[in-house]
């Protein structure tokens, strides 16, 4: 049983139970960094700091598809091939 802090006052924690997170496990798709996880987080920072600024739905959207446009053309600057 894992338990985690809860920012409601009336809650002290949330529990998820060890059954629930196996679960979960097996819904999850393998997952791997890529080679250019250094730009994609960049990119994660300047965009969504952007979107937080202008604090609308779309400029998160947009904050979204910048940061796979910038990813997208640096693995290709650097010689990938990006399946679309």
């Amino acid at each position: 049983m894992v338990r985690f802090p809860d920012a409601d006052a009336g809650v002290p924690v949330r529990v998820v139970d060890d059954d629930v997170a196996a679960e979960a496990a097996q819904a999850v798709a393998p997952f791997q960094y890529g080679p250019n996880v250094n730009v994609t987080f960049s990119a994660y920072n300047d965009e969504f700091a952007k979107a937080a600024e202008s604090k609308t739905r779309q400029a998160f959207l947009d904050a979204v598809a910048a940061m796979q446009q910038i990813t997208v053309d640096d693995l290709e600057s650097s010689g990938f091939t990006v399946a679309k």
